[in-house]
């Protein structure tokens, strides 16, 4: 991406005197633009995740895009996903040729096809995409979420824009899909795009956020952005110019660092009612989870990131939450697949459980953004995987110079604004399903703050209807139960088979489980070994009587036969054999008491029994 020093600079002229290279139309007096968000259908195979629809072309094509920071807005062509089987299903409507373009000296200001880096180095290193893209300039036209049968647009002519000819997402196993959504870029770090054309003349064109601006659709270069999510459905917001500060629960954490976005200083599972349901813990509440290589961290820098869909964060850090959670690392997709037959993921993403991200501002500022895992629990399905897959989206990554990134995953309980004329950043704590009523606001060029809501709901009662509380009781889901989890595993397919490391918390608790069942099998073996021995001896009691001496109780239990001849006169002789009447020598499984009659057989009239 351009340089943030550049964006400042130019956003300083604007400031300065207002207009730039001729355009008269910047109005700093316009109300924010709400640009429509889809809750009535969902994108990607690996979210779901609402979208928004905007036009380019004329007449116009609508083209599904994804809200993102990348530095230019991104078309797909329709010949990206045409006899392809690689593309998500059902294919959504693509950009095609049309005259009105071939009239604009379209074809003339295409470049020649490149790398996907070209297009955005970020966004291609996170989505590890590959294929061609190239750059071309054409209308695009801003559909504003308008009245039930009214239609409010604004045209966007001269847009430069990227246009994607079969960019592929892949996964480290394999896997992959080829983009058929593009993205709708909410840069404003430069005013003009330049690039070559295919013949190598150079081609100036605008970006999105600038045109608008320019133009005075909007009020100044920024926006407000809330993503939603499809499940539990959250409806999402995006304001160009401005912002809807129903989505604003709490004071927004303010950085002035675009580049790197906000100091990430812990990382921490909690619930926020009833009992709990984490692995290998005894506390409900779990801080310090952020890790990096060699151990514990007291920061990292990380930018959230519109677009790219997961939480990218160091190996250390997601094996430390996946300890306390019923999931198994997969390395073919570099994720972590949800144990969906472990009562605990159930109890886990129905109930108000949240991860918790504590960020450090400007001048110390502290705050905390919740997020339930009920949308953390996403979904991978076809082309990716042969059946839908639900996973948690904490996927490593090693830190280049460039921080980690929180995405589409982090953003569906977040706020992120951005005023590019002052180089402020604004993340704040969204709602759940349940908020106020919309209330827009203007963000003014020259803002360094934003207001939250006026008397906000709390975090807790926006999910109360939606996340039921365990039973108080419930304290958590037991010692190593996880099934397997850790960061230097592998796995593929759906699941059902994976294989995986273990980290070390795992690992200690299987040895105290192992060497607790040895414990208790070896108990057992004495106990019935004893009990069988009493039983014995209780059972062949009374012949012992018969044979040994009163004042002999003493001696071993086998005496041979002279002590019976020492008491012949108490013992009726019988013609048995004439063996020795050791006792052990009767027949081991017969009970005595199996001898026919009643008749006394000793002295005494003493009866076998």
């Amino acid at each position: 991406m351009s340089s943030h020093g550049a964006a400042l600079r130019w956003s300083s002229l604007l400031l300065a005197f207002g207009t730039l290279r001729g355009h008269a139309a910047i109005n700093h007096n316009q109300d924010p633009y709400s640009v429509v968000i889809n809750n009535q259908s969902s994108a990607g195979p690996d979210g779901p995740w609402w979208f928004i629809s905007q036009a380019i072309d004329y007449p116009d094509q609508y083209q599904q895009m994804m809200p993102s920071v990348s530095e230019f807005s991104l078309a797909i062509n329709s010949s990206a996903c045409r006899d392809q089987t690689a593309c998500p299903l059902p294919v959504p409507d693509l950009w095609t040729t049309t005259g009105a373009y071939q009239v604009s000296d379209g074809p003339q200001r295409e470049s020649a096809p490149f790398a996907p880096s070209t297009w955005d180095s970020d966004y291609a290193s996170l989505l590890n995409l590959s294929g061609d893209a190239g750059f071309f300039t054409t209308r695009l036209t801003l559909h504003a979420d308008a009245p039930v049968g009214q239609t409010y647009a604004s045209y966007l002519d001269g847009a430069g824009m990227g246009i994607s000819q079969n960019l592929t997402v892949g996964f480290p196993g394999g896997a992959a899909y080829i983009m058929d959504r593009g993205f709708f870029s909410l840069y404003g770090g430069d005013e003009d795009m330049t690039y070559q054309n295919a013949s190598g003349s150079v081609v100036t064109a605008n970006h999105t956020l600038q045109n608008a601006y320019l133009n005075g659709i909007i009020p100044s270069l920024s926006y407000g952005l809330h993503l939603g999510s499809v499940s539990p459905n959250v409806s999402g917001s995006l304001i160009l110019g401005g912002y809807d500060s129903s989505r604003v629960l709490t004071p927004p954490i303010v950085s002035s660092n675009l580049g790197n976005g906000f100091q990430l200083t812990d990382i921490a599972l909690n619930v926020s009612s009833g009992g709990f349901a984490y692995f290998n813990t005894s506390s409900a509440l779990n801080s310090g989870l952020l890790r990096a290589p060699g151990g514990s961290q007291s920061s990292v820098n990380v930018v959230v990131r519109p677009g790219v869909p997961y939480l990218y964060l160091p190996q250390e850090t997601c094996d430390a939450i996946a300890l306390h959670l019923p999931v198994t690392y997969n390395a073919d997709f570099n994720l972590y697949f949800w144990n969906t037959d472990k009562p605990a993921y159930q109890q886990i993403v129905s109930s108000p459980h949240y991860l918790a991200f504590t960020f450090a501002g400007d001048n110390g500022q502290q705050g905390t953004i919740k997020v339930p895992f009920a949308l953390l629990n996403l979904t991978l399905e076809t082309p990716l995987i042969s059946a839908p897959t639900q996973y948690f989206p904490c996927s490593p990554i090693k830190d280049t110079g460039k921080g980690y990134t929180l995405g589409n995953a982090f953003l569906q309980a977040a706020f992120l604004a951005q005023n590019w004329q002052t180089g402020k950043v604004f993340l704040s704590q969204a709602p759940g399903p349940t908020y106020l009523t919309r209330n827009l606001k203007k963000i003014a060029y020259d803002a360094t703050t934003l207001d939250a809501a006026a008397n906000p709901p709390s975090w807790e009662s926006s999910w109360s209807g939606t996340l039921a509380a365990l039973p108080a009781d419930k304290k958590g889901g037991g010692l190593g139960g996880n099934g397997g989890n850790g960061g230097s595993g592998s796995g593929s397919g759906t699941g059902s088979s994976k294989k995986s490391s273990l980290s070390g918390g795992a690992i200690a608790g299987i040895a105290i489980g192992a060497v607790a069942i040895l414990a208790l099998i070896a108990f057992l073996v004495w106990f019935l070994m004893r009990r069988r021995k009493r039983s014995r001896v209780a059972e062949l009691g009374p012949r012992d009587s018969m044979v040994r001496d009163p004042g002999e109780v003493h001696k071993p239990y086998y005496s041979p036969v002279p002590h019976m001849a020492e008491h012949e006169h108490q013992t009726a002789r019988h013609e048995m054999e004439a063996k020795p009447a050791y006792a052990h020598e009767m027949e081991g499984q017969r009970e005595v008491g199996e001898l026919q009659g009643d008749e006394p057989r000793g002295p005494g009239d003493m009866k076998y029994r």
